[in-house]
C-alpha cells in the first residue's frame, strides 16, 4: 500500500512521511512517471490527436501560486525532479501565458475557455475575496462534459476555485478541502483519491485536484528548508500570514534598511524552494498510487497553473500585482498512455486549456469557447491578461515576442515602491524573457500596433468596471 493512503493526518505527515531532499520523487526513479526522459523534454512533434488516442475519462490537477521557473526547462534549480520528470514525458505548452495574476480570475477564464471581459465580467480582487461571483448559470467545463456523459468531482484547497463564488460551475460534487488555513497536497490527494473510487463505476469520469501550495506564508516541512539555516536570522515569523504580511509591507515602504530587506527576502525564496520540494515530492507519493491502482488508465492528465509569484522582482512580493512574467508565465501540459514526450511551441493562453481537454476527449468545443486547441491558433496571434488585483488595474497584450503591459493608475499616485508598473510599457520576450527593458514610444509602430489592439479591451473592461483608465502623454483610446 503507497505510503500516502497511510497519511491521512496533516501532523502525522509532517513527522513521519516526508523524505528529505535527497530522497525526493524522481532522484531515485521511485515515483517518476515510467519511461521519463530528460526534464528539458523533447522536440515539436505533432500535436493533432487521433480517434484510436482518445482518452476516456480526464484527470485535472491545477497548482496555484507555481511559477514556471519552478521547472529546470525554464531554468529551474531542480527543486520539483517529479514534475519535470512528468513533464518531460507529456505534450508541454512552453509558450503558455495565464489570463491573470489570481486565482479567482484566473481559474474563471480558464474554465470557461474565454475572458471573462468578453462575457461580461471582470473579477474584482478584495482581501475578503471577489468582490463578486461567476454569474449563475454560466456554462464552464464541468458543464460541457457533464453534457457528453461524464461524472465529476472538484477537490480544491481554496475558497477562491470552490461553490462559494460561482467558478466551479458544472460539477457533481465539490468538496472545498481547508485543513488549519491551507491543506497540504497529501491530504487533498487523498479526498481526490476517494472521489476517483467513488466514479470509478462511471463511464467517463473527471476529477479535478486543485492545490493551493506553494502559497505563502510558506512553512513546509522543515527537512525541505535546504539552506535556510546558512542566512542570518530575521524578526519576522514568516510561516504566518501576519507575519508574512509585515515583512513585505516593510520592505515595500522601505521600513527596514536595505540590507535586512534582502536578507528577509533570501528568506522568503528560500522558503518558496522548500515548499516546491515539498508539494513535488506530494505529487510523486500520488503519482505512485494512481499508477499502482489503474487510475491514470484510459486517462488524460492535465496539469496547469493559475498563476506565479513575484519576489520584488517590480517592487512587489506575492501576486495579485501586475501582469509581469514572473506573476504571469503560465505552465500547461498534458499527459496519457498515448502522448509522447513533446514541445508544443505555439502561443498559448488559459483560455485554450479547455478547448484542448475537450478535442482530446472527443467531446464537441461549444461556441462559448473562445481558446483554440493546441496547434490551430497562428503563430502572431494576440494573448491578453486582466486583473483588477491589488496594485489596480492591469492589461496586457502579447503578439509574436512583443508584449505591450498598461497600468490604468497615474504613476503620480501609486504606491511609491512600484510606480514602474504604471503606464504603457514594451518588451521583446525574444531578448528580453523577464521584460526589463521598456522599449514602449507612442510614435513607435510597433507599440502602436499592439496599442490599438488593446483599445477595445480598455474600453469593455472600463464599461462593465465603471473604472476609467489614467492615460499617459501620448496615448488615447483614439489613438496616438
Amino acid at each position: 500500500m503507497s505510503s500516502l493512503l497511510l497519511c491521512l493526518l496533516w501532523l502525522g505527515c509532517r513527522a513521519d512521511e516526508p523524505a528529505g531532499p535527497a530522497d525526493a520523487p524522481g532522484t531515485d526513479g521511485a515515483s517518476a512517471p515510467t519511461g521519463a526522459t530528460a526534464a528539458t523534454g523533447s522536440s515539436t512533434t505533432d500535436t493533432s490527436p487521433t480517434s484510436a488516442s482518445e482518452p476516456r475519462h480526464l484527470l485535472m490537477i491545477s497548482i496555484d501560486t507555481l511559477r514556471r521557473d519552478a521547472l529546470v526547462r525554464y531554468g529551474g534549480e531542480g527543486s520539483m525532479p517529479f514534475l519535470d520528470q512528468l513533464a518531460s514525458e507529456s505534450l508541454v505548452a512552453d509558450d503558455h501565458g495565464a489570463c491573470s495574476n489570481w486565482t479567482f480570475h484566473s481559474t474563471a477564464c480558464t474554465m470557461r475557455g474565454a475572458y471573462p471581459e468578453d462575457w461580461g465580467f471582470v473579477p474584482g480582487f478584495s482581501l475578503a475575496g471577489p468582490t463578486e461571483p461567476v454569474p449563475d448559470g454560466t456554462p464552464m467545463l464541468a458543464t460541457w462534459l457533464g453534457d457528453a456523459g461524464f461524472q465529476s468531482a472538484l477537490v480544491s484547497t481554496n475558497k477562491l476555485f470552490s461553490s462559494a463564488h460561482g467558478n466551479a460551475q458544472g460539477f457533481d460534487t465539490v468538496i472545498l478541502s481547508p485543513r488549519l488555513g491551507f491543506t497540504p497536497a497529501s491530504v487533498a490527494a487523498e479526498e481526490a483519491l476517494v472521489q476517483l473510487a467513488a466514479l470509478r463505476e462511471a463511464e467517463r469520469r473527471y476529477v479535478h485536484l486543485h492545490l493551493m501550495e506553494p502559497h505563502q506564508p510558506y512553512d513546509p516541512p522543515v527537512e525541505w528548508l535546504v539552506g535556510l539555516d546558512a542566512l542570518p536570522p530575521i524578526a519576522y515569523d514568516l510561516t504566518t500570514k501576519e507575519g508574512h504580511n509585515q515583512a513585505l509591507e516593510d520592505i515595500s515602504y522601505g521600513r527596514i534598511d536595505p540590507a535586512t530587506a534582502d536578507n528577509v527576502a533570501a528568506h522568503m525564496r528560500r522558503r518558496y524552494q522548500g515548499e516546491l520540494g515539498w508539494l513535488d515530492h506530494q505529487l510523486g507519493e500520488l503519482w505512485g498510487t494512481l499508477e499502482a491502482d489503474g487510475w491514470l488508465d484510459d486517462t488524460l492528465v492535465v496539469v496547469w497553473t493559475d498563476h506565479g509569484e513575484q519576489f520584488y522582482e517590480r517592487g512587489y512580493q506575492a501576486h495579485a500585482w501586475t501582469l509581469f512574467a514572473e506573476e504571469n508565465d503560465g505552465l500547461f501540459f498534458l499527459w496519457s498512455n498515448g502522448i509522447e514526450g513533446a514541445s508544443h511551441e505555439g502561443p498559448t493562453s488559459s483560455i485554450d486549456i479547455v478547448p484542448t481537454v475537450l478535442e482530446r476527449l472527443g467531446v464537441a468545443i461549444p461556441a462559448e469557447v473562445d481558446g483554440l486547441p493546441l496547434g490551430q491558433a497562428p503563430a502572431d496571434r494576440p494573448r491578453f491578461a486582466l486583473s483588477k488585483g491589488k496594485g489596480g488595474v492591469f492589461q496586457s497584450v502579447q503578439m509574436g515576442s512583443d508584449r505591450l503591459h498598461f497600468g490604468w493608475t497615474d504613476p503620480a499616485s501609486a504606491p511609491p515602491f512600484a510606480p514602474y508598473a504604471h503606464g504603457v510599457k514594451r518588451f521583446d520576450r525574444a531578448t528580453d524573457p523577464g521584460e526589463l527593458v521598456d522599449l514602449a514610444a507612442p510614435g513607435d509602430p510597433r507599440t502602436q500596433e499592439l496599442w490599438e489592439l488593446l483599445i477595445p479591451r480598455i474600453e469593455t473592461v472600463q464599461g462593465i468596471s465603471g473604472d476609467a483608465a489614467f492615460l499617459p502623454a501620448g496615448y488615447s483610446l483614439g489613438g496616438p
